[in-house]
């Protein structure tokens, strides 16, 4: 959806709220279109005001936990995730979104036993998996992790993120054969992925490949933020160079007189795109 068009829906879903206060389903319709505009304390505001006037519905509660968790408010999202649940015990998302808050509060025993009640409801579930096999591994049990990520992999074969995911828990346990098989999955689906890059290096080092390590590492270094940025600089400074040159501003017989300034150019214009997006971006979000 576009910025107009959602900017129009923001105003109707207002109006309908205007016009009946009491509608829980209008207050919702409106924290979704206002969350997917950026403003999460006014979605959530609305959430609260469609609980109040439906406590005994279970969206309701769920989209308020999940505006929540977003915001980082952890403790009354965990709270929301427990009156959902309360409503219908067999909310997979529920059970997976809560796991994922009591993880994040410092709860990984908590977070665990959510995701396995959401996989038993909801064996399809990719994101209960993925959030399983991040747990296990945090705690140390990658062959837990490795059998969680294969089983995500399962319902979502074409996911990059999985695959470096599990190549980084076989590294871990030093297989190191079937990691480089991952990455290489992981570069095939995404091949602008810089860390995926990296870690290839590092397991073609423990390889003893040190030629096809070194590669790795020079692709990870290009396609990283720092690389983009010089391959930008680059572009623009040679445009300079070429542009200063036809309009008679650069002679190529006294280069060091202009030097300073064929420097500072790209990067003026560099700032200048950088603050106008940021900017502007901030304004859509208003």
């Amino acid at each position: 959806m576009d910025t107009g068009n959602l900017d129009a829906t923001i105003a109707e879903y207002r109006e309908a709220v205007r016009l009946k206060s009491d509608d829980a389903a209008a207050h919702q319709s409106l924290g979704i279109a206002l969350w997917k505009k950026g403003n999460i304390s006014g979605a959530i505001a609305e959430y609260r005001a469609a609980v109040r006037l439906k406590p005994n519905e279970a969206d309701m509660h769920r989209s308020l936990a999940d505006a929540l968790a977003e915001d980082g408010d952890l403790e009354s999202a965990i709270d929301e995730y427990r009156q959902t649940l309360r409503l219908r015990p067999d909310d997979a998302l529920a059970h997976n979104n809560l796991g994922s808050a009591l993880q994040k509060k410092g709860d990984p025993e908590g977070a665990i036993a959510e995701y396995l009640k959401a996989i038993r409801l909801r064996p399809d579930l990719t994101s209960a998996h993925t959030n399983l096999a991040r747990s296990l591994a945090l705690k140390g049990d990658q062959e837990g992790a490795v059998s969680e990520y294969r089983e995500a992999l399962r319902f979502s074969p074409h996911d990059a993120d999985l695959h470096y995911s599990l190549g980084r828990a076989l590294a871990k346990k030093r297989n190191i054969a079937s990691a480089l098989a991952e990455y290489r999955e992981a570069l095939r689906l995404k091949p602008d992925l810089a860390r995926v890059h990296y870690s290839l290096g590092v397991a073609l080092a423990r390889k003893r490949d040190i030629a096809g390590a070194i590669s790795e590492y020079v692709e990870a270094s290009l396609k990283s933020l720092w690389g983009k940025l010089l391959a930008q600089y680059f572009s623009l400074f040679v445009a300079t160079v070429v542009l200063g040159y036809a309009l008679g501003l650069v002679s190529f017989s006294h280069p060091m007189q202009h030097l300073q300034r064929l420097v500072a150019f790209p990067i003026a214009i560099m700032l200048f795109v950088y603050f106008y997006r940021w900017f502007f971006k901030g304004k859509e979000k208003q």
